[in-house]
């Protein structure tokens, strides 16, 4: 007798019993389980969704490649990949793969289709239309203990965010992000007025926020700050050169 794979499926799936596709089954080969998938909020899952506003590898809609690889790009900074990764891994349990492509080009990386599930309850990934779901934004605008925000708003300018100092005045320097998306980058605006950190925004040649003010670089150093070392340290030191100044 021959067995029909396809009417055995519908029979299954009429009984609710749980099959899993071949992206599940490749990640119970490799990691002996299936993902923790949890519906609340953590810091460490905010952190891989705001990075990912920044990087991500793959764009949102992959239905017709039947693909469901989540990742960043993290450029020369391996200690940005290391944070994302042990993000993702405290949130899901499971941990994406680490890939280096030449000294500029490291990459972190998994396929799972129950993560791109659960990560795109909350936004909308692609450098053109990135932004998060109007529920999302409601519930870090009112909801999210400004730790946790500012932990994953971290992430963001880890991604997309730089830091450069004053050829000519060591003691200032700007925080900087820019985007082609004027609505993604507005969100993440709000989200900075909401911890409390003054900024521009401007859009005369690209959607840009700019921090600058002596206050305002001290307010970002103190509520999200950068996971990258080498961002982080001229930070410190800007404000360290404006304290001695001022004393």
């Amino acid at each position: 007798m021959e067995l029909n794979w396809r009417k055995l499926k519908e029979i299954l799936v009429s009984h609710d019993v749980k099959i899993r596709d071949k992206s599940q089954q490749i990640l119970v080969q490799r990691y002996g389980k299936l993902p923790r998938i949890r519906s609340r909020l953590s810091a460490s899952k905010l952190y891989v969704i705001f990075a990912m506003l920044g990087d991500n590898l793959r764009p949102t809609d992959q239905s017709k490649w039947r693909t469901h690889i989540i990742g960043i790009a993290a450029g020369p900074d391996r200690d940005f990949a290391r944070q994302w990764t042990q993000s993702f891994e405290r949130e899901y349990k499971v941990r994406p793969r680490l890939l280096s492509k030449g000294k500029t080009n490291i990459q972190t990386y998994i396929s799972s289709v129950d993560i791109w599930r659960d990560l795109h309850r909350y936004a909308v990934f692609g450098s053109r239309k990135w932004r998060l779901k109007p529920g999302m934004m409601r519930f870090l605008m009112k909801r999210v203990p400004l730790q946790v925000l500012g932990y994953g708003m971290r992430g963001f300018f880890d991604a997309d965010g730089s830091f450069s100092r004053n050829p000519n005045c060591k003691a200032s320097g700007v925080v900087r992000a820019s985007s082609v998306n004027y609505h993604g980058l507005k969100q993440i605006s709000r989200l900075l007025a909401r911890l409390g950190i003054r900024h521009s925004f401007y859009s005369k040649y690209q959607n840009t926020i700019a921090i600058y003010t002596q206050a305002s670089l001290e307010a970002y150093l103190e509520r999200v700050g950068f996971g990258i070392r080498r961002k982080m340290e001229k930070l410190e030191m800007t404000i360290e050169a404006a304290n001695r100044q001022s004393a």
